[in-house]
């Protein structure tokens, strides 16, 4: 004879895969009902019913997910259980988070949540700040999605059930690729990747995958956004995954594709992700596929085709709160007027790309919160791991656990420090020459004459500016004259040395700080600078262009001036001089005034 033990059991092994893996759910769900309704256990029924709604609820079942879930209802009226209760309220957030409803979902979610629901389990609460974090990243709130999915995960690393954990870590590196950092994005989804290698789930693998493609992408790198989705092409993926999963999955198969400048292929995947949207209204993947659609018509030379599907995508802005595809898409369309000539339109559209970016930047500072979200949540594995050490310390067991806790606190440790790190990175660059930003040169450069100061040696500062640059805007476009900007700086990095350092000043402007040189040695090592430049042939969107230059004003400490400003203004009043003689130039600021040191053939016009 079945016991009500034995149902409850196969609830909770139905209940554990129901995000891993819906269509065995089901089955179990299935099997503990009519287990349950021949025993009469009215509180076997109940769970059975409620994990068979979610299964429904998960493949946009919702009439079904519903009849289940009333089911279980009625029963919960005469069993007054309060983790059943609470897991009723969590599917009606969640139907209502399926339905782009996210305010109305918040008021189902956080009052399970305020205070702890004592009557949850861990898994149950896991699930809940996953799907809590997910809703605040839809409706644009990164600071408490980020504390939401990192809670959520400190509960699954302990729970130790990977397929879980390369959940909650695709959704915090989809988190973390939205809120402008690809990079940290890239790492997650990786460790999410290797956890499904231990232990594949074919409604996972998909998600996983085209979450670590797109940071591929986001990164310029096709071809790991190939490698990562080349395992499933051919593959015929379960039908139980959610139509727009199974969407997404293809429309970022399209763009790897057409990054790839594989046309059909991409033009297949494409056609795929649209038929499925129909099934599902998403506006993010939609606006996915208008951007993916530019990039076909990019690629056979239909620019006003492109700007269209860029267009519609704008129309879109509004219902997408992900930043990442807004960016993208403004700095796209920006070259895409360029193409057509344009070029108004061009610059507008990139100034509201520049405002996008700069406020991108600053995601650092908030970002610092979230450490200190971690911070907090070791605070509750050491809880957790202490609980654990009073409760079974003469056991075998309380011992092997202790020291899992121990290594993931110093895991997360390492985690912390290195996210501590790349945050202060971030904040100090510039992101589109990648050189040191303004903010760096006024922190730093202090520092160096204080040092200089002390150990009696001389601090030349050099300050650069790209000759004609406006021209090169008005006559190439913006996207030329970017990488203009971005060849400068790749010179100047591979020219500093030692304890040198340069920086994007501003716009067309670039500082080069070099500590131990006299303003001969630094005017001597730019004119070596400025033949490079001149060298160089910039390429962009079918535009060659050569014989690019740049004038350049040196001031030195102490010999000219003692302060971080005076040496500025210096090298600026000598960079000044330098192009009103002729451009193409390094001048030294002088003891009574300012002094050519070397000059560059200058051509009058744009080379």
């Amino acid at each position: 004879m079945v016991s009500v033990s034995d149902i409850a059991l196969l609830n909770l092994d139905a209940w554990q895969v129901n995000y891993s893996d819906p269509a065995r759910s089901r089955q179990l769900a299935e099997k503990a009902l009519a287990m349950a309704t021949v025993a009469s256990d009215v509180s076997g029924q109940a769970y059975a019913n409620l994990i068979l709604g979610y299964c429904h609820l998960r493949q946009r079942g919702i009439t079904d997910g519903e009849y289940y879930v009333g089911a279980a209802r009625t029963a919960q009226a005469t069993l007054d259980d309060p983790r059943l209760d609470a897991l009723l309220r969590f599917w009606e957030g969640m139907r209502l988070s399926k339905a782009g409803l996210y305010e109305e979902a918040l008021h189902w979610y956080l009052p399970i949540l305020e205070p702890h629901h004592p009557a949850l389990m861990p898994l149950d609460l896991m699930r809940l700040y996953n799907a809590l974090g997910v809703v605040y990243l839809r409706k644009g709130d990164d600071l408490a999605a980020m504390r939401c999915l990192y809670r959520a995960l400190s509960i699954g690393r302990l729970q130790g059930a990977a397929p879980e954990r390369a959940m909650l870590l695709s959704n915090i590196g989809y988190m973390q690729l939205c809120a402008g950092n690809p990079q940290e994005s890239l790492l997650l989804q990786r460790e999410a990747s290797e956890l499904l290698q231990l232990d594949a789930h074919p409604f996972l693998v998909p998600l996983v995958a085209a979450n670590l493609a797109l940071s591929y992408l986001a990164t310029g790198d096709a071809e790991g956004a190939f490698e990562a989705i080349r395992p499933l092409l051919g593959m015929d993926l379960p039908g139980s995954i959610d139509s727009a999963m199974y969407a997404f999955y293809h429309v970022v198969a399209a763009h790897t594709f057409a990054e790839r400048d594989q046309a059909e292929p991409a033009k297949r995947h494409l056609h795929r992700a649209r038929q499925l949207i129909d099934q599902s209204a998403e506006p993010d993947i939609e606006l996915h596929c208008c951007w993916v659609q530019s990039l076909l018509h990019r690629s056979e030379g239909e620019y006003a085709a492109a700007t269209l599907q860029l267009q519609m995508a704008t129309q879109r802005f509004s219902m997408v709160k992900e930043r990442f595809y807004v960016e993208h898409i403004l700095r796209e369309m920006a070259n895409s007027h360029a193409r057509e000539g344009h070029f108004q339109q061009a610059f507008d559209t990139l100034l509201t790309y520049q405002a996008m970016v700069e406020q991108t930047s600053r995601i650092a500072e908030r970002a610092k919160l979230q450490t200190l979200q971690t911070l907090h949540e070791l605070e509750r594995v050491e809880t957790q791991r202490d609980d654990a050490l009073e409760a079974m310390q003469r056991t075998d067991a309380a011992n092997r656990e202790l020291l899992r806790l121990n290594h993931e606190l110093e895991r997360r440790m390492e985690e912390i420090e290195q996210l501590q790190q790349a945050l202060k990175e971030q904040a100090l660059r510039d992101p589109l020459t990648n050189l040191y930003n303004r903010r760096h040169l006024q922190e730093e450069l202090p520092a160096v004459l204080h040092l200089a100061e002390r150990q009696q040696y001389p601090v030349s500062v050099a300050l650069i500016d790209v000759d004609h640059f406006k021209a090169i805007n008005d006559g190439y476009g913006h996207a030329l004259g970017d990488e203009v900007l971005v060849m400068l700086g790749q010179v100047l990095k591979s020219s500093v040395r030692g304890s040198d350092f340069a920086c994007r000043y501003g716009g067309e402007e670039f500082c080069i700080v070099f500590p131990g040189a006299t303003a001969q040695d630094a005017a001597q090592r730019l004119e070596s600078m400025l033949v490079m430049v001149r060298s160089a042939h910039v390429q962009c969107d079918g535009k060659t262009l050569a014989g690019i230059g740049f004038s350049a004003g040196v001031a030195e400490y102490p010999f000219h001036a003692l302060t971080q400003q005076a040496l500025l203004n210096l090298a600026d009043s000598a960079l000044y001089q330098a192009k009103q003689t002729g451009r193409g130039r390094v001048l030294v600021c002088g003891v009574d005034g300012i002094s050519i040191v070397g000059t560059l053939n200058a051509q009058n016009g744009l080379p």
